[in-house]
């Protein structure tokens, strides 16, 4: 959108919430006194409950307690990260974003005001949820959100239940004043323990979630058995948990639905059970629990009082936003926009038509997306000073990442009067937002008379891979400041100079900017210098950038790196940075890797990367593992066309090589080793549709195998376990069959692993 748009957008954002808060509404519940119990479950995705639909029985209790409460069937987490959503759900602010803009914290949070009004009020809560820019939200991590009591005790769901109800025999005791308790279960994430469903990682992320289930319904029986006086419950969590539904694993990664939609429940007396459409924030929740006991919502508190929607009345709370990152999220129902407004690209889905976010109309319906991102540039433009000078106002916009500030940007940069400080600032953001239309205005300020001017826009211009920066950049990469001298390197670095190479390792010790310091270890992989070897190395104990690490080493290819990365297999829980090794030791080449990565790519149905290490670790030559990689030309019977992909960027690993079907049949010769033969197996089968991004559903056969599979555009792993076969043949035929005529079908590989491998939890 224009910023005339854009403007427009805004003021029209802020009258509907202006409107909204003058209004009306009689009718509405008020519990004056009554108690007030939040559950929040971490990592809780609202789909894996039977009240949302799941059929997997992992929520009886969850299940029978919304039949008397109030559902919503769209609630949205400020943000995919524990520290910023629960803390923005205690504050009802946006806090990925204020804190972004260099805004104060607000000091006025839920269990605060309802201390003030007389309650008493308890958290039981891990401080791992600080886990993500603790720092940055020091406040409410070092004054626990203004709790009187706030125990932080790591325990299951059973036992942080057993200490909550201490505490409420406490209350008893003390003659049942009105008390807010939080309750804060942490089972559910990662890494999942519980195998009572399977052993995979969705099955035992499913087995969590039971645990933590049957806790809830033994806590909520409790306090009702216990405490007499009205009790108002509100049940949510944090954020979801993805499973490679859009390639990435956990959360804090994206704003689509499997990390961002969580459920919300409330009950109270009173109040009617139904199920609500409207999209809501959980911003809304602490202004509603409030106006539930009877109590004004402070003015820092941005979102709305959804009491109208508890009591059936007409309410349009507007749209929902969440954030991570340089990701904007909006829902109108049923409409989403993901929007990157750093690079202006938009995904537009139809949640009503396309829940699982697969179909981007961003191309098909401008008008939409462009209403929805004026509606993303006036929610955040809300969250501003309504009148503040326009420089300052490009500043606080440019560290949001929004390109709408490079103009005025470029002319802060060029005007010698402002504050240095304030010209600085900008040539960084204009760093961060890589903008090619202010490569001219950082050309120009790289002869400015200020030098550290000079230097932050040549480092800036350095970011874009523009090579006019080059000459400039290699003696800031010795500067006396750290930080400069961390963002000369990685600039020099995207040139590919070697010279960037001392300062980057300096880098991983001395810079405090964390963005940078990521930056430094993906360089030092992509240089391939052999200098970083050892340095990633003494840098894998450190969690929040082992798997860049991790990356980094593989891309180096340093069998030096072999033992630290199989010893990692022992000890790393987390199978995205498992998934990661796996890749790494297939580009160190050494084939002792091979026993290793069979049974995690045969155990660990989210590995992504591990099949292919054993393609390209020679396992299927040497009769390790069975199967077929797709890269020979001619190919396969029934494929037309073989192809090695191009080498985009150095970092790229997957989809090399492929081979396109001829028409929807085709037909793949699958070796068998001795190993294999008459045992039970997994197939691992790599495929896509090649002409069309909707789905089609594939018909497979294999001996006396035969099942169906739906492929759309996406590369996917589809993962069959197939009974034991002939004992005497080296090879069988795998065969495809699309129920589309005119479909195309893109395969990468097909392999065949021993079940015993995967400890018996494959499954299709």
């Amino acid at each position: 959108p224009s910023r005339a748009t854009a403007q427009a957008a805004t003021r029209a954002f802020r009258a509907r919430r202006a409107r909204a808060r003058r209004a009306v509404s009689t009718g509405l519940p008020a519990l004056a006194d009554a108690h007030i119990v939040l559950i929040t479950v971490d990592a809780l995705r609202a789909d894996h409950l039977g009240l949302y639909g799941y059929d997997r029985g992992t929520s009886p209790e969850l299940d029978a307690f919304a039949e008397q409460a109030v559902v919503f069937e769209h609630a949205y987490a400020a943000a995919p990260h524990s520290s910023y959503s629960l803390s923005s759900l205690m504050t009802s602010e946006y806090l990925h974003e204020t804190v972004e803009l260099g805004l104060p914290l607000p000091t006025d949070t839920l269990p605060s005001i309802l201390g003030q009004a007389g309650y008493r009020t308890a958290g039981f809560y891990t401080l791992g949820i600080f886990h993500t820019d603790g720092e940055r939200l020091a406040l409410y991590r070092d004054e626990a959100y203004g709790l009187d009591l706030h125990d932080h005790a790591s325990m299951n769901a059973e036992q942080r239940t057993d200490r909550v109800l201490e505490e409420v025999d406490r209350i008893v005791a003390a003659g049942e004043p009105p008390s807010f308790l939080w309750v804060h279960y942490f089972d559910v994430h990662e890494p999942y323990e519980e195998t009572r469903l399977g052993s995979g990682e969705m099955d035992r992320y499913d087995g969590e979630i039971q645990n933590a289930d049957r806790a809830f319904g033994r806590l909520v029986r409790e306090l009702e058995r216990r405490l007499e006086h009205p009790i108002v419950f509100a049940v949510t969590a944090d954020h979801g948990e993805e499973f490679r539904e859009h390639g990435g694993v956990y959360h804090g990664s994206s704003v689509y639905e499997e990390q961002e939609r969580v459920p919300l429940l409330i009950r109270a007396p009173g109040i009617t059970p139904a199920r609500v459409q409207q999209p809501v924030e959980l911003v809304d929740l602490a202004p509603t629990l409030l106006g539930l006991v009877d109590l004004p919502a402070p003015a820092s508190m941005r979102g709305d009082d959804l009491r109208p929607l508890l009591a059936g009345q007409e309410f349009d709370p507007g749209p929902a936003f969440a954030a991570v990152s340089h990701l904007r999220m909006v829902v109108d129902w049923p409409y989403k926009l993901v929007a990157n407004l750093r690079f202006g690209l938009y995904e537009l889905y139809d949640l009503e038509h396309d829940p699982h976010e697969r179909v981007n109309l961003a191309s098909r319906d401008e008008t939409r997306r462009d209403a929805l991102a004026a509606e993303i540039y006036g929610w955040l433009d809300s969250l501003e000073s309504p009148e503040q000078d326009p420089r300052q106002h490009a500043l606080e916009l440019g560290r949001l990442g929004d390109r709408r500030a490079v103009p005025v940007l470029l002319e802060l940069l060029a005007d010698g009067a402002a504050e240095t400080s304030d010209r600085q600032e900008a040539a960084r953001i204009l760093a961060r937002l890589a903008d090619p239309a202010s490569a001219p205005g950082l050309l120009l300020a790289m002869q400015d008379a200020d030098p550290m001017v000079a230097a932050e826009a040549t480092v800036a211009l350095g970011r874009q891979y523009d090579a006019r920066a080059h000459d400039a950049l290699v003696p800031l990469v010795s500067a006396e400041d750290p930080e400069l001298r961390t963002r000369a390197a990685v600039s020099l670095g995207r040139l590919r100079d070697p010279r960037a190479v001392p300062a980057l390792l300096d880098a991983l010790y001395v810079s405090h900017d964390s963005y940078e310091r990521e930056e430094a270890v993906r360089w030092l992989g992509r240089l391939g210098d052999p200098r970083a070897v050892e340095p990633l190395i003494a840098l894998l104990p450190e969690f929040r950038i082992r798997y860049l690490t991790v990356v980094a080493l593989g891309m180096l290819g340093d069998r030096r790196a072999y033992d630290p990365l199989t010893q990692m297999l022992d000890w790393e829980t987390h199978s995205n940075v498992r998934d990661n090794v796996g890749r790494a030791l297939g580009q160190l080449g050494d084939p002792r890797a091979i026993p290793l990565l069979i049974p995690l790519a045969a155990s660990e149905a989210e590995s992504k990367y591990v099949p292919e290490a054993l393609v390209r670790l020679g396992a299927i030559e040497s009769g390790a593992i069975g199967g077929a990689d797709a890269h020979r030309s001619p190919g396969p019977r029934g494929f037309g066309h073989c192809e090695e992909g191009p080498v985009r960027q150095d970092w790229d690993y997957l989809n090399r090589t492929h081979c396109q079907s001829r028409g929807p049949e085709a037909r793949v010769r699958l070796r068998v080793p001795p190993a294999l033969r008459g045992v039970e197996t997994l197939l691992l089968l790599r495929l896509r549709r090649a002409d069309d991004d909707h789905r089609v559903e594939l018909e497979l056969r294999l001996g006396d195998t035969r099942t169906t599979l739906e492929v759309d555009g996406r590369w996917v792993s589809h993962r069959l376990r197939l009974p034991p076969g002939p004992t005497g043949r080296a090879g069988v035929w795998l065969e495809l069959s699309a129920r589309e005529q005119d479909a195309r079908l893109d395969l990468d590989h097909a392999l065949l692993l021993p079940v015993a491998a995967s400890d018996g939890a494959a499954h299709d």
